[in-house]
Protein backbone atom coordinates (compact mmCIF):
# COMPACT_ATOMS: atom_id res chain seq x y z
CA UNK A 1 0.00 0.00 0.00
CA UNK A 2 1.25 3.48 -0.94
CA UNK A 3 0.18 6.94 0.17
CA UNK A 4 0.78 10.11 -1.86
CA UNK A 5 1.87 13.21 0.05
CA UNK A 6 2.70 16.69 -1.36
CA UNK A 7 6.46 16.91 -1.83
CA UNK A 8 6.82 20.07 0.26
CA UNK A 9 6.32 17.90 3.35
CA UNK A 10 9.06 15.43 2.37
CA UNK A 11 11.82 16.83 4.57
CA UNK A 12 9.62 17.07 7.66
CA UNK A 13 8.24 13.58 7.16
CA UNK A 14 11.73 12.10 6.71
CA UNK A 15 12.70 13.38 10.18
CA UNK A 16 9.45 12.39 11.91
CA UNK A 17 10.54 9.43 14.05
CA UNK A 18 6.99 8.11 14.44
CA UNK A 19 6.77 7.58 10.66
CA UNK A 20 10.06 5.71 10.33
CA UNK A 21 8.42 2.32 9.92
CA UNK A 22 6.07 3.46 7.14
CA UNK A 23 8.40 5.76 5.14
CA UNK A 24 8.68 3.12 2.41
CA UNK A 25 4.92 3.40 1.91
CA UNK A 26 5.00 7.17 1.27
CA UNK A 27 5.44 8.65 -2.20
CA UNK A 28 5.65 12.37 -2.92
CA UNK A 29 3.93 14.30 -5.66
CA UNK A 30 3.46 17.76 -7.16
CA UNK A 31 1.02 19.40 -9.51
CA UNK A 32 3.07 21.24 -12.09
CA UNK A 33 1.89 23.51 -14.86
CA UNK A 34 3.57 23.00 -18.21
CA UNK A 35 4.94 26.26 -19.63
CA UNK A 36 2.91 27.06 -22.76
CA UNK A 37 4.36 27.90 -26.13
CA UNK A 38 4.32 31.38 -27.63
CA UNK A 39 0.95 30.98 -29.37
CA UNK A 40 -0.70 29.66 -26.21
CA UNK A 41 0.76 32.47 -24.09
CA UNK A 42 -0.59 35.02 -26.57
CA UNK A 43 -4.04 33.41 -26.51
CA UNK A 44 -4.10 33.56 -22.72
CA UNK A 45 -2.92 37.19 -22.72
CA UNK A 46 -5.91 38.22 -24.78
CA UNK A 47 -8.36 36.19 -22.71
CA UNK A 48 -8.95 33.44 -25.22
CA UNK A 49 -7.69 30.77 -22.79
CA UNK A 50 -8.07 31.08 -19.04
CA UNK A 51 -5.46 28.63 -17.81
CA UNK A 52 -3.68 25.36 -18.45
CA UNK A 53 -4.42 22.14 -16.62
CA UNK A 54 -1.96 21.00 -13.95
CA UNK A 55 0.25 18.00 -14.56
CA UNK A 56 0.69 15.31 -11.87
CA UNK A 57 4.30 14.39 -11.12
CA UNK A 58 4.98 11.53 -8.69
CA UNK A 59 8.46 11.42 -7.18
CA UNK A 60 9.91 8.10 -6.17
CA UNK A 61 11.20 4.84 -7.61
CA UNK A 62 9.91 3.90 -11.04
CA UNK A 63 9.58 0.28 -9.95
CA UNK A 64 8.43 -1.55 -6.87
CA UNK A 65 4.85 -0.32 -6.94
CA UNK A 66 1.95 0.03 -9.34
CA UNK A 67 -0.79 2.62 -9.53
CA UNK A 68 -3.09 0.06 -7.91
CA UNK A 69 -0.93 0.25 -4.77
CA UNK A 70 -1.81 3.92 -4.16
CA UNK A 71 -4.67 3.91 -1.68
CA UNK A 72 -4.31 7.20 0.18
CA UNK A 73 -3.66 10.81 -0.82
CA UNK A 74 -2.92 13.93 1.23
CA UNK A 75 -4.36 17.03 -0.47
CA UNK A 76 -2.69 20.38 0.02
CA UNK A 77 -4.39 23.77 0.04
CA UNK A 78 -5.93 24.66 -3.31
CA UNK A 79 -6.53 21.14 -4.55
CA UNK A 80 -9.84 20.84 -6.39
CA UNK A 81 -11.72 18.89 -9.05
CA UNK A 82 -9.02 19.13 -11.73
CA UNK A 83 -6.37 17.86 -9.32
CA UNK A 84 -8.53 14.97 -8.16
CA UNK A 85 -9.26 14.02 -11.76
CA UNK A 86 -5.53 13.67 -12.37
CA UNK A 87 -5.05 11.65 -9.20
CA UNK A 88 -7.91 9.30 -10.03
CA UNK A 89 -6.59 8.83 -13.57
CA UNK A 90 -3.24 7.65 -12.17
CA UNK A 91 -4.51 5.80 -9.10
CA UNK A 92 -7.87 4.06 -9.33
CA UNK A 93 -7.82 2.39 -5.91
CA UNK A 94 -7.75 5.46 -3.67
CA UNK A 95 -9.69 4.75 -0.48
CA UNK A 96 -8.75 7.77 1.64
CA UNK A 97 -8.24 11.48 1.03
CA UNK A 98 -6.94 13.89 3.67
CA UNK A 99 -7.32 17.66 3.24
CA UNK A 100 -4.73 19.83 4.98
CA UNK A 101 -7.29 22.63 5.15
CA UNK A 102 -10.22 22.56 7.56
CA UNK A 103 -12.82 23.69 5.04
CA UNK A 104 -13.64 21.20 2.31
CA UNK A 105 -16.38 23.01 0.35
CA UNK A 106 -13.92 23.39 -2.57
CA UNK A 107 -13.78 19.61 -3.00
CA UNK A 108 -16.25 17.55 -5.11
CA UNK A 109 -17.90 15.78 -2.19
CA UNK A 110 -20.47 14.04 -4.38
CA UNK A 111 -17.77 12.48 -6.54
CA UNK A 112 -15.77 11.44 -3.48
CA UNK A 113 -18.87 9.80 -2.02
CA UNK A 114 -19.71 8.04 -5.29
CA UNK A 115 -16.23 6.52 -5.29
CA UNK A 116 -16.74 5.21 -1.75
CA UNK A 117 -13.77 7.16 -0.44
CA UNK A 118 -13.20 8.38 3.10
CA UNK A 119 -12.38 12.08 3.53
CA UNK A 120 -10.66 13.64 6.52
CA UNK A 121 -9.45 17.18 7.15
CA UNK A 122 -7.81 19.46 9.71
CA UNK A 123 -11.20 20.46 11.10
CA UNK A 124 -11.45 21.16 14.81
CA UNK A 125 -7.79 22.11 15.28
CA UNK A 126 -8.11 25.89 15.23
CA UNK A 127 -11.43 26.39 17.03
CA UNK A 128 -9.78 28.29 19.89
CA UNK A 129 -7.91 30.65 17.56
CA UNK A 130 -11.00 31.33 15.45
CA UNK A 131 -13.23 31.89 18.47
CA UNK A 132 -10.73 34.34 19.99
CA UNK A 133 -10.60 36.21 16.69
CA UNK A 134 -14.39 36.39 16.58
CA UNK A 135 -14.53 37.63 20.18
CA UNK A 136 -12.09 40.37 19.27
CA UNK A 137 -14.32 41.44 16.38
CA UNK A 138 -17.33 41.51 18.72
CA UNK A 139 -15.40 43.96 20.91
CA UNK A 140 -14.41 45.93 17.82
CA UNK A 141 -18.07 46.41 16.93
CA UNK A 142 -19.33 47.10 20.44
CA UNK A 143 -16.60 49.57 21.34
CA UNK A 144 -16.58 51.30 17.93
CA UNK A 145 -12.79 51.32 17.77
CA UNK A 146 -12.72 52.05 14.05
CA UNK A 147 -14.59 55.32 14.58
CA UNK A 148 -11.44 56.69 16.23
CA UNK A 149 -9.30 55.86 13.22
CA UNK A 150 -8.33 58.84 11.10
CA UNK A 151 -10.43 61.36 13.02
CA UNK A 152 -8.98 64.85 12.66
CA UNK A 153 -11.20 66.25 15.40
CA UNK A 154 -11.27 64.43 18.70
CA UNK A 155 -14.69 63.70 20.12
CA UNK A 156 -16.26 61.30 22.53
CA UNK A 157 -17.31 58.00 20.97
CA UNK A 158 -19.80 56.10 23.06
CA UNK A 159 -19.56 52.32 23.12
CA UNK A 160 -21.99 49.50 23.75
CA UNK A 161 -21.80 47.22 26.77
CA UNK A 162 -20.59 43.66 26.32
CA UNK A 163 -21.91 42.38 29.64
CA UNK A 164 -25.59 41.59 29.29
CA UNK A 165 -25.56 41.90 25.49
CA UNK A 166 -27.26 39.21 23.43
CA UNK A 167 -25.04 37.19 21.10
CA UNK A 168 -26.46 34.84 18.46
CA UNK A 169 -24.01 32.29 17.07
CA UNK A 170 -24.93 30.65 13.78
CA UNK A 171 -23.30 27.23 14.01
CA UNK A 172 -22.75 25.43 17.31
CA UNK A 173 -19.84 23.18 16.39
CA UNK A 174 -16.39 23.35 17.97
CA UNK A 175 -15.88 27.01 17.00
CA UNK A 176 -19.35 28.08 18.09
CA UNK A 177 -18.99 26.31 21.43
CA UNK A 178 -15.56 27.83 22.08
CA UNK A 179 -16.95 31.28 21.27
CA UNK A 180 -19.90 30.63 23.58
CA UNK A 181 -17.50 30.00 26.45
CA UNK A 182 -15.60 33.23 25.77
CA UNK A 183 -18.76 35.28 25.39
CA UNK A 184 -20.29 33.75 28.51
CA UNK A 185 -17.16 34.63 30.48
CA UNK A 186 -17.70 38.23 29.36
CA UNK A 187 -21.27 38.21 30.64
CA UNK A 188 -23.03 37.88 27.30
CA UNK A 189 -26.27 35.97 26.87
CA UNK A 190 -25.71 33.45 24.11
CA UNK A 191 -28.12 31.74 21.75
CA UNK A 192 -27.22 29.32 18.99
CA UNK A 193 -28.60 28.20 15.66
CA UNK A 194 -28.05 24.70 14.29
CA UNK A 195 -29.81 22.08 12.16
CA UNK A 196 -31.67 20.39 15.03
CA UNK A 197 -32.29 23.21 17.47
CA UNK A 198 -30.55 21.18 20.18
CA UNK A 199 -29.02 23.38 22.91
CA UNK A 200 -25.34 22.58 23.50
CA UNK A 201 -23.84 23.02 26.93
CA UNK A 202 -23.21 26.66 27.81
CA UNK A 203 -25.82 28.16 25.49
CA UNK A 204 -28.80 29.92 27.01
CA UNK A 205 -31.10 29.02 24.13
CA UNK A 206 -30.94 27.37 20.73
CA UNK A 207 -33.02 27.47 17.54
CA UNK A 208 -33.29 25.22 14.50
CA UNK A 209 -32.14 26.71 11.21
CA UNK A 210 -35.71 27.23 9.99
CA UNK A 211 -36.27 29.59 12.95
CA UNK A 212 -33.30 31.79 11.99
CA UNK A 213 -35.37 35.00 11.80
CA UNK A 214 -36.65 34.44 15.32
CA UNK A 215 -33.14 33.69 16.56
CA UNK A 216 -31.60 36.93 15.29
CA UNK A 217 -34.54 39.19 16.12
CA UNK A 218 -33.24 40.38 19.52
CA UNK A 219 -29.50 39.91 18.99
CA UNK A 220 -26.99 42.69 19.67
CA UNK A 221 -24.25 40.77 17.88
CA UNK A 222 -24.35 37.89 15.40
CA UNK A 223 -21.43 35.63 14.55
CA UNK A 224 -21.49 33.19 11.62
CA UNK A 225 -19.37 30.07 12.15
CA UNK A 226 -21.29 27.77 9.82
CA UNK A 227 -19.62 25.63 7.16
CA UNK A 228 -20.60 26.33 3.57
CA UNK A 229 -22.99 23.74 2.17
CA UNK A 230 -25.87 23.89 -0.32
CA UNK A 231 -28.18 24.39 2.69
CA UNK A 232 -26.22 27.38 4.04
CA UNK A 233 -25.78 29.12 0.68
CA UNK A 234 -27.20 32.66 1.19
CA UNK A 235 -28.84 31.48 4.39
CA UNK A 236 -28.61 35.01 5.77
CA UNK A 237 -30.77 36.88 3.29
CA UNK A 238 -33.01 39.93 2.99
CA UNK A 239 -35.68 38.33 5.18
CA UNK A 240 -33.12 37.57 7.88
CA UNK A 241 -31.84 41.15 7.96
CA UNK A 242 -35.40 42.48 8.08
CA UNK A 243 -36.02 40.44 11.25
CA UNK A 244 -33.17 42.13 13.14
CA UNK A 245 -34.61 44.76 15.49
CA UNK A 246 -31.59 45.81 17.62
CA UNK A 247 -29.15 46.90 14.87
CA UNK A 248 -26.68 44.10 15.64
CA UNK A 249 -23.03 43.97 14.65
CA UNK A 250 -22.44 41.10 12.20
CA UNK A 251 -19.27 39.00 12.21
CA UNK A 252 -18.71 36.40 9.48
CA UNK A 253 -15.82 34.00 10.06
CA UNK A 254 -17.38 31.41 7.75
CA UNK A 255 -17.69 31.61 3.99
CA UNK A 256 -18.77 34.74 2.14
CA UNK A 257 -21.55 32.92 0.25
CA UNK A 258 -23.45 32.17 3.47
CA UNK A 259 -24.60 35.81 3.44
CA UNK A 260 -26.45 37.49 0.57
CA UNK A 261 -24.02 40.33 -0.12
CA UNK A 262 -26.55 42.65 -1.76
CA UNK A 263 -28.98 42.14 1.12
CA UNK A 264 -26.21 42.95 3.60
CA UNK A 265 -25.34 46.12 1.73
CA UNK A 266 -28.96 47.25 1.99
CA UNK A 267 -28.98 46.37 5.70
CA UNK A 268 -25.84 48.44 6.25
CA UNK A 269 -27.21 51.42 4.35
CA UNK A 270 -30.67 51.40 5.95
CA UNK A 271 -29.30 50.83 9.46
CA UNK A 272 -30.71 47.35 10.03
CA UNK A 273 -27.25 46.38 11.25
CA UNK A 274 -24.70 48.70 12.84
CA UNK A 275 -21.74 47.31 10.96
CA UNK A 276 -19.93 44.14 9.98
CA UNK A 277 -16.56 42.42 10.12
CA UNK A 278 -16.01 39.88 7.35
CA UNK A 279 -13.13 37.41 7.56
CA UNK A 280 -13.82 36.02 4.12
CA UNK A 281 -11.82 34.60 1.25
CA UNK A 282 -11.46 36.21 -1.15
CA UNK A 283 -11.89 39.52 0.60
CA UNK A 284 -12.69 42.95 -0.59
CA UNK A 285 -13.01 44.81 -3.80
CA UNK A 286 -15.67 42.74 -5.55
CA UNK A 287 -17.90 42.51 -2.48
CA UNK A 288 -21.10 44.60 -2.54
CA UNK A 289 -20.12 46.15 0.82
CA UNK A 290 -16.66 47.21 -0.31
CA UNK A 291 -16.17 50.89 0.55
CA UNK A 292 -18.81 50.99 3.28
CA UNK A 293 -17.15 52.83 6.20
CA UNK A 294 -18.53 50.54 8.90
CA UNK A 295 -17.56 47.27 7.22
CA UNK A 296 -14.18 45.72 7.99
CA UNK A 297 -12.65 43.10 5.69
CA UNK A 298 -9.94 40.82 7.07
CA UNK A 299 -8.10 38.41 4.83
CA UNK A 300 -9.33 34.97 5.95
CA UNK A 301 -7.05 35.20 8.98
CA UNK A 302 -9.16 33.98 11.90
CA UNK A 303 -7.57 30.52 11.88
CA UNK A 304 -3.99 31.75 11.41
CA UNK A 305 -1.65 31.89 14.38
CA UNK A 306 1.88 33.29 14.59
CA UNK A 307 4.48 30.58 14.11
CA UNK A 308 4.20 27.33 12.23
CA UNK A 309 1.29 25.00 11.49
CA UNK A 310 2.54 22.14 13.61
CA UNK A 311 -0.93 21.06 14.71
CA UNK A 312 -2.02 20.66 11.09
CA UNK A 313 1.12 18.69 10.26
CA UNK A 314 0.65 16.42 13.27
CA UNK A 315 -2.97 15.74 12.26
CA UNK A 316 -1.62 14.52 8.91
CA UNK A 317 1.06 12.41 10.63
CA UNK A 318 -1.47 10.83 12.98
CA UNK A 319 -3.76 9.94 10.10
CA UNK A 320 -0.90 8.51 8.05
CA UNK A 321 -0.14 6.20 10.96
CA UNK A 322 -3.78 5.36 11.59
CA UNK A 323 -4.54 4.63 7.93
CA UNK A 324 -1.48 2.43 7.63
CA UNK A 325 -2.56 0.49 10.72
CA UNK A 326 -6.22 0.29 9.72
CA UNK A 327 -7.30 2.38 12.71
CA UNK A 328 -10.05 5.02 12.95
CA UNK A 329 -9.04 8.33 11.39
CA UNK A 330 -9.23 11.82 12.88
CA UNK A 331 -11.26 14.69 11.43
CA UNK A 332 -13.61 12.52 9.39
CA UNK A 333 -16.01 14.42 7.12
CA UNK A 334 -19.67 13.41 6.90
CA UNK A 335 -20.07 13.65 3.13
CA UNK A 336 -23.87 13.77 3.39
CA UNK A 337 -23.67 16.91 5.57
CA UNK A 338 -20.65 18.51 3.95
CA UNK A 339 -18.62 18.95 7.14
Amino acid sequence: MKILVPSRYAQRISTEIRLKHILENILYYDFQTVQPGLALRAARKFGLISSTKPNLVIHGPDSGYSSADIQGVVLDWGAGQAHLDLLHARARNIRWLHSMSSGIDHLPLGDIGDRGQLLTSSKGLRHKAVSEYAMGLIYLGAKHFLEHHGKSVQREVRSDAIEGARLCILGTGSIGQALCRLAGANGMRVSGVNRSGRKPEGFDTAYPTEALSEAVAKADAIVITLPFTPETNKLVDKETFAAMTRKPYLVNIGRDAIVDGEAMKQAIQNGSISGAALDIDPQGKNHPCHGEPNVLFTNHSAYSLAGDKEDLFQRMVNNLLRFSAGDELLGTIDLSLGY
